[in-house]
């Protein structure tokens, strides 16, 4: 298959995985605004957004590093250092994330008289999930690694929200209504189920040289490198989790509930976005390990502007009806409106400026990632705190409006200077050459 065909499938073939996963989750987000209301729904939003907020850095940042090393795979040798790599993962990020989600555990119930009521039992049980997804997460990288990019996604994007539709299409015909805790056991279940799925799809597709070959270990240079990815997944992590946490926090659960509502509308804008950088990680690394940096300028140019075309196109929607799509969620989460329209302005910026923080990390530049990222992420707090007291919702998605033209602006920049790459959509052809 030639790589324009390759990165068609990929991308079309994610972008309906995408499209499908997104009305799964879609109807999850309606179900459980109209079972939890905004006020337990906010109690919920929180504690998830805790558990993405850990569970990529828990994950030590072996899963940008396995895609990279396995899609570069080709010698007897390489082969060896993969299936050492993926080994040496599995056996440093279980007992990681089982320390890490007791520390987490032990910590809430310090804090537990400044909790509501029922934060603490939603957040124990949501923590149940991090080593889970954490694993579900290496399985992913190995997978896409092969390039199966389609199947890498099937357990996250269709099996496991699939799964929770419906046993809250059953909890809602059987109830109309379920408390916070009910809800974050019926989503654990959800894993449990997905995880064991993804699992044996992988065995099942695993390429005879990497199940066979003698696993060789690196592990002093793999941890050197995976540092920095697992330092800018906890960066890019805080960025999209953070904003949940501090409206919760400084301006009550029924505001974090409405801004959860806001932020699932907008993301619909970043399905081109995630489409391409799911199908181009694999191909990039491929690219620049092998010098062919004029045709990964040509593919990286094609796939910004795919992304940009369809965040701009999605937000225009979001913007015009805006009122109508959230009272899809129930009345009270009407009020979101101005939210969304100002993350889904965040999403159009994001991809406006392209796809220069995937380039930097699939280059081995993962350092100037982690830099763009850091700087966001203190941009996005600081204003979050300044700003959400007295704008509520709206106050944390200015920030993040902010937030992202900050690590763009960094990213794209180091992105340039380094690579000699364009990750706009622009594709400045002066930008090729060393």
């Amino acid at each position: 298959m030639s790589l324009r065909a390759h990165l068609l499938r990929g991308i079309f073939g994610t972008l309906g995985l995408t499209v499908a996963s997104a009305g799964l989750a879609f109807i999850n987000g309606v179900l459980l605004a109209r079972l939890l209301g905004a006020t337990d729904y906010g109690i919920y939003s929180s504690a998830i957004a805790v558990v993405l907020l850990v569970t990529l850095p828990l994950s030590l940042g072996f899963d940008r590093l396995i895609v990279r090393n396995v899609a570069a795979a080709r010698s007897d040798e390489s082969w060896s250092l993969a299936r050492g790599l993926i080994s040496r993962a599995v056996l440093l990020v279980v007992p990681v994330t089982l320390v890490g989600i007791v520390i987490l555990g032990v910590g809430a119930r310090l804090l537990e008289l400044s909790l509501a009521d029922e934060t603490l039992p939603v957040l124990w049980l949501a923590l149940l999930m991090v080593p889970l997804t954490a694993l579900m997460i290496l399985r992913r990288a190995v997978t896409l690694g092969v390039k199966r990019i389609v199947s890498s996604q099937l357990p996250e994007s269709m099996i496991r929200p699939g799964i929770f539709t419906l046993l809250l299409a059953a909890a809602y015909l059987l109830a109309r209504q379920m408390s916070a805790v009910d809800a974050m056991a019926l989503n654990v279940v959800s894993v449990v189920v997905a995880l064991a799925a993804g699992l044996f799809l992988l065995w099942r597709q695993l390429p005879d040289e990497l199940r066979h070959a003698k696993p060789r270990y690196a592990t002093r240079s793999w941890v050197r490198e995976a540092v920095p990815f697992a330092l800018a997944a906890g960066a890019q992590t805080v960025m999209n989790q953070i904003d949940i946490i501090l409206v919760g926090a400084l301006a009550g659960p029924a505001q974090a509930g409405l801004y959860a509502v806001a932020s699932r509308g907008a993301s619909l804008t970043l399905f081109g976005a995630m489409a391409v950088g799911t199908t181009l990680m694999p191909t990039a690394a491929q690219l620049w390990a092998h010098d062919e940096h004029a045709r990964l300028q040509r593919v990286v140019t094609r796939a910004a502007r795919g992304a940009f075309l369809f965040a701009f196109a999605i937000a225009v929607v979001l913007w015009l009806f805006g009122p109508q799509f959230l009272l899809l969620f129930g009345e009270e989460f009407v009020a979101a409106n101005t939210t969304l329209a100002v993350l889904a302005l965040a999403s159009v910026i994001d991809c406006g400026f392209g796809i220069a923080g995937l380039m930097l990390s699939m280059t081995g530049n993962q350092g100037l990632n982690l830099g763009a990222m850091a700087a966001a992420v203190a941009t996005r707090v600081v204003l979050g705190f300044v700003l959400i007291p007295i704008l509520g919702a709206v106050g944390a998605a200015v920030a993040a409006v902010v937030a992202i033209g900050v690590v763009n602006v960094l990213a794209t920049w180091f992105a340039a200077r380094r690579l000699r790459i364009d990750a706009t959509p622009l594709g400045l052809r002066r930008w090729q050459q060393p």
